[in-house]
This record gives C-alpha cells, structure tokens and sequence, in this order.
C-alpha cells in the first residue's frame, strides 16, 4: 500500500479471476460501476470481467494519459500471457545504507534489468508522456509567436498614428520646456500601463480558455484525463511580462520619433509622410528579403536545416519594404479601384501617400495570413502524401484495425477467422512496437510482418529481398535513419522487453504509411520473440478476383466486425479516406487556433482605420465641402481598408507557399513528394481577407460620414 501510486476509493481491489479495478475516470466515459460487467482485450483475446473497485491515480481521476486496469497478482499474468514483471517498486531503508551501494546491489541481484532511483523513474515517465503532447507545444508555440508578432505591429502602428494625431500637443510641451527624456518617459510610461492592463485581461481569459483545452485538443485524438486545468502562477507571470515588454517595445521607435520633435513643428497642422521612401530602408529590407531565400536555397541544395534559420529575416524584411510593396500594390490596383468610381481612385492615392503607415497595418495580417497558409500547404501535402503512398502501397481489400488508435484491440485469434471466411485469398497479421535503434536512444517504430505480406501491401523494394527476414533479417525503410545502412548491416533493435540484432535484408521505398510509420520491419514471430505478449495492429485481407466471392466476404467481414468489438474492418477505400481524414482532424485544430491569428490582425484594421481617418479630417471635410456624399466617403475608407487587406492576404500566401515548399523538402526530401498547394483554400483566403478589411472599417467609415461638414473642416 505504501508504493501503490493508486488510491482505492470505491468498493475493493481485485482479488480473484474475473475482477478488475478501473481508474475513475474510465468509469465515467465507459459509465461503468462498482459490479458492472465489462471485457478486457488482452493479447490472449477478450474476457469478461466484473467491476469491484474504483481507482484515483494520487489526486487525478487518471494516470497522465491513460487508462488503467488493475487485475489480481495471480490472475494478471496469464491474462496478459506473460509470466515475466515489468517493474519491482522498493523503498530504501531510511537510516545505515549508501544509495549507491543499494542501487548496485540491486543491479547485480537481477541481472539484465533496469535500477532507477525514484527520481530518475519519475523524469522518465515524465518525458514520456510529454512526448505525445510535443507536436501540440510546437503548434501553439508558433501560433503563439505570430499572434505576438501581430500584435506588436498593430501596437505600434497605433502609437505610431496616435503620437502623429497628438504632434502639435508634443511639439507645445518642448516648445515650453519639456525635455526629450520626459517625453519620451511619458509614451513609454503608458505603453507600460496600457501592457499591464491588457496581459491581465490576456491572463484572465487564458485561464478561462484552460478549461475547455481538453475537448479543443480531444479533436487532435489527445486525451487529458485530469479534468482541472493546472494554472502556474510562474506561467501567467511570465504571460503578462512577456506582454508589458512587447507593448513597451512596439511603442519605443513612435516614441523616439515624438522626443525627437522640434518645438517649430507645432507651427505646423499636420506631417505629411515623405514622397521618396529612404533607400537605406528599402535596401536593408531587399538585403534581409534576400538572406531569407538565400538561405531556403542552401536548405534545399543541401537538405540541411541550419541554413533555415535565415527565413525569420522574412519578418524584418517585409516590415522594412512594406512601404514599396505598398507602391507596387497601388500601381496594379489602380485600374480595378478606378472601377469603384473616383472614391476608388481616392483609396489607391490615400494608400499610396500614407505608404508607411498603411505597411504597418498590413504587416500583421500578412504575418496571420502566411501562417495560415503555411499550415494549410503543410497539411494537405502531408495528407497528399500519406494517401498516395498508402493507394500506391494498398493491395489489400480488407483492412482490420484496432477499434482505439492508440493501443492494440485485435484478438490474436481474429486472423484465422478472417482466412476461414470464403472468398478471402490470403490474410496477414501485423504487430507494432516501439524501440531504439543501434543505442539511439530515439525512439521509432518497428513492425513484424509475416511470410507472404507483400500479397496485402507493396512495400517498394529497392534494394535486398524480404525473403531474408523469417531468419532474422531486417527491412529498412529508405529515409528512416541518415544514411541508410547498406545490405549486410547488422542493426541492434532494443524493445522494451528484450533486444533483436540482425542484418539488412532488405532497403524499402515505402513504408505502411500513416502519421507514425515504421522505419524498420522484422519477421512477425522474431519480433514476438523479442516482446512476448505483443498485440496485432492490423490484419491485411486479399480477396478473390471472382465479384461473388468479394460480395460473400464483404457480408461475411461485417458479421465478424460484429463479434470482435475491438477490431474495424474497413473497405480498401474507406481505409484511405479515414488516413486523409486524421491528417484533417488535426488541420482543422491548427486553423481554428490560428482563426484567432487573423482576428487580431483584423482588429488591427479596425484599430488603426479610425486613427487614420481622423489624421484626414479636415482632407475629409473638403471632399464632403465640394459634393462628396456620406455613402462617398464610407466606400473610400471601406475601400481602403479592402484593398489594404487584398495586398496582405496575397502577400502572406506567396510567403507560406515558399517557405512550406523549403521546409517540406528539407524535411521530407523524397518520402514526401511533390508540394500540394490548396490553391481553392488559398483564394479563399484572399477573398475573405478582402471582406474582413471591408468590414472592420465599416464603423470608423460610419463615424466619419456623420460628423457634420464644418467639424471636419474645423478639427
């Protein structure tokens, strides 16, 4: 009792054949009870047990992401079929004994096994279940960044708009003596404010977002059984820091330029920006442009993903040859907003004299933008990738697999039912395991096959034959490991039972395809022998060429399917439509994630139009002075807006296009294929962009055209 990790909490432990403890939180999703009657599938096939107590893993429902099941001592073992422990828990002696000296003892007292200290077991474990979650942290991570850089772009255009509305009040406070540190100290004194009030509200509905994190990242096919969000007080700090520094940041170049201002200027009603843009910032910008496609270059020539460090110049540069894409932009525009009418004709030149400022809001939308679209071309090339290579591979007609994606349902006996079904030409079975190999210490994936597999799968032999593997060869999948040993090599596979060691009989082209694919291949029995008890993934059937004898084992699969609850069986095609649909499941969390990306973005335009608007107040009175209606103006700012956000959506997609290309080819090099560009999705982008810009300037574009004539003239 005192090194059992689990806590009874209901009704009692197992004690005999036939009961079982379940964790608390497989009792609600499964709605079982104390004396409910349930099956366990194991590797010896299924068996009915009965529920007599209920388990709390310390003060979660659940260990980290799993389920658990605790039989009785006697019967555990021949239900897993398996007389060999997986680990021996100890407490050391408090007082009198060395640890290393335990540890050693314990070493040489069961030879072969693994002596932990319960740190070093506990670190183990948690890097383990850290894994899974790896590929989300990297999501977020990313997505995380980009709304920050967002952010901070909108920040400082908003300032940046904000000290040129408050220019002849800044140039007043230095004409009467104001020091440039005080003004300068007073900007920065409420990007600080304005940081802290803003990354509280963040952190407070960061919180209220942990709640629901579990069924947003269930969709991915995650399970987080610990059903209270953890919230570390260091985490929301380090929030909230991270967002007073970005705010004082994005506000530090407007401030500057305030201290800068000369006392004459509050002589002057506005400043206009300069017509020639400065072409140390033109060059600086082509030069960073110029670094980053260098570099995607190097990284595809020589397959090396150092040089891609080099693609964060993107951000610089686009911020610094904003302005010229700004002038580009127009000049290909002019004649599709000359089509509006003469308000179109205006937008273009508003944009074109207000270059700066209007590359400042557009560089977030272009930062949202090519995130989208660089998920999006990754995904769907991803997805093209694991369905071709899985068509291309696919000879099979039936596919069993396990009913839960993470963990092995199939009856071991399930294959000769499937062979007895008339019809069926042949069927194979296929177990997965996880290992190391050649003391990598990564871990990666290595499946048994048995003789005859490749009726039910073409694995693309390029080099070798699978001939050699029922003697202990084994098939290596070309791209698996850098570089790909050589027939002959003898490769050390270390699983988590025992060690197999053999040489490279065969070099593959394809793998059996999936998110997860096995990089090696070994005989079904070596590997067995290796893990005993291991459970099947799959069962590949090939049926017979005769169109009755298909119809027969098609009704015949379904009634099988039927009496196996842990296995699916799937048609050929609708085996490759669910691979295209995980790679979709996962997309569609990614794009709701980076939804939020493009809102920020778009609240950017909505933040920075009427701070522009009003720049142009007395510009908008004149046009109201000499006939413009509200309607007229409204469709200039409107159309603006519009433009503004077109030219970021196309930019943006052009960047994700590219640097999905590099990093696909760098990463993937020939197993991926060719980049899948969803060119639809990507004009939808751009369409609804341009909408959303519309839009978020329709209330700024409203509040303009109301004020009354001699207001605007006045102001």
């Amino acid at each position: 009792d005192d090194l059992n990790p689990f806590d009874l909490v209901a009704g009692r432990a197992p004690t005999a054949a036939g009961e079982v403890a379940i964790d608390r939180s497989l009792a609600v999703d499964g709605d079982l009870g104390l004396g409910s009657s349930a099956q366990v599938l194991t590797a010896t096939g299924t068996h009915d047990v009965t529920v007599t107590g209920l388990l709390t893993y310390g003060s979660s429902d659940a260990a980290p992401l799993q389920r658990t099941v605790v039989l009785a001592s006697g019967d555990a073992g021949r239900r897993m079929g398996r007389d060999d422990l997986d680990h021996v828990l100890a407490r050391r002696a408090p007082d009198g004994y060395d640890p290393g000296s335990t540890l050693a003892g314990l070493a040489a007292a069961v030879p072969g096994s693994e002596v932990l200290t319960g740190e070093a077991f506990v670190a183990e474990q948690q890097e383990a279940v850290g894994a899974p979650l790896e590929i989300i942290s990297v999501f977020l991570l990313a997505i995380a960044l980009v709304a920050a850089a967002a952010g901070g772009t909108i920040i400082f255009a908003t300032f940046a708009l904000t000290m040129a509305r408050r220019r002849r009040e800044t140039a007043l406070l230095r004409a009467l003596g104001a020091h440039r540190r005080q003004v300068l100290g007073a900007v920065l004194v409420a990007a600080v404010v304005l940081g802290l009030v803003a990354s509280a509200a963040g952190a407070l509905l960061g919180i209220v977002a942990a709640g629901v994190i579990g069924p947003i990242v269930g969709l991915a096919g995650v399970t987080i059984p610990t059903p209270t969000a953890r919230i570390g007080v260091g985490t929301v700090a380090t929030g909230v820091v991270a967002g007073v520094l970005a705010t004082v940041a994005s506000a530090w170049v407007p401030a500057r330029r305030a201290a800068r201002l000369a006392p004459i200027a509050a002589l002057r009603d506005a400043a206009a920006e300069p017509r020639m843009l400065p072409r140390g910032r033109l060059l600086g910008g082509a030069a960073c442009l110029g670094a980053a496609t260098v570099g995607g270059a190097l990284a595809v020539a020589g397959s090396s993903a150092a040089p891609l460090a080099l693609l964060l110049l993107l951000v610089p540069g686009l911020a610094l040859v904003g302005p010229a894409l700004v002038h580009g932009a127009v000049a290909v525009l002019r004649p599709a907003a000359a089509a509006v009418g003469a308000e179109g004709t205006i937008a273009t030149q508003n944009l074109r004299a207000n270059a700066v400022r209007s590359s400042s809001t557009m560089l977030a939308l272009v930062l949202c933008t090519a995130m989208v679209g660089f998920f999006a071309v990754v995904a769907r090339s991803l997805s093209a990738s694991i369905t071709d290579d899985l068509a291309d591979g696919m000879l099979a007609d039936v596919v069993v697999t396990s009913a839960t994606p993470d963990y092995a349902t199939i009856e071991p006996d399930l294959v000769d039912a499937v062979r007895a079904v008339p019809g069926v030409a042949a069927a194979a079975l296929v177990g997965r395991a996880d290992a190391s190999v050649d003391g990598s210490g990564t871990l990666t994936t290595v499946a048994g096959v048995p003789v005859g597999f490749e009726q039910g799968f073409d694995l693309a032999v390029t080099a070798g034959s699978l001939d050699g593997l029922g003697d202990g060869g084994v098939a290596v999948v070309a791209g698996a490991t850098d570089p790909t040993p050589a027939i002959g090599t003898e490769v050390r596979i270390r699983l988590e039972h025992g060690t197999l060691t053999g040489p490279v009989v065969a070099v593959l082209g394809r793998s059996l395809g999936g998110f997860d694919p096995p990089g090696y291949l070994v005989d079904r029995g070596v590997l067995r022998d290796g893990e005993p008890g291991l459970p099947d993934m799959f069962v590949y059937a090939v049926l017979d060429e005769d169109d009755a004898a298909a119809a027969r084992a098609s009704r015949a699969s379904a009634g099988l399917g039927a009496a196996s609850p842990g296995a699916l069986f799937e048609t050929r095609a609708s085996y490759l439509a669910r691979a295209d649909a995980e790679v979709a499941s996962i997309q569609d969390v990614v794009y709701a994630l980076l939804g939020l990306t493009v809102l920020i973005a778009l609240q950017g335009v909505a933040t920075d139009t009427p701070l522009a608007v009003s720049e142009r107040t007395r510009e908008l009175g004149m046009l109201r002075a000499i006939g413009t209606t509200s309607s007229g103006v409204r469709r200039i700012v409107r159309v603006e807006a519009a433009l503004l956000a077109s030219v970021a959506a196309v930019v943006g997609v052009v960047v994700a296009v590219g640097a999905a290309a590099v990093l696909l080819d760098v990463a993937g090099g020939d197993r991926l294929g060719a980049v899948t560009v969803p060119w639809v999705g990507r004009v939808a982008v751009v369409v609804l962009a341009t909408v959303g810009g519309a839009l978020a300037a329709t209330l700024p574009a409203w509040r303009a055209a109301r004020r009354p004539v001699l207001e605007l003239l006045s102001s």
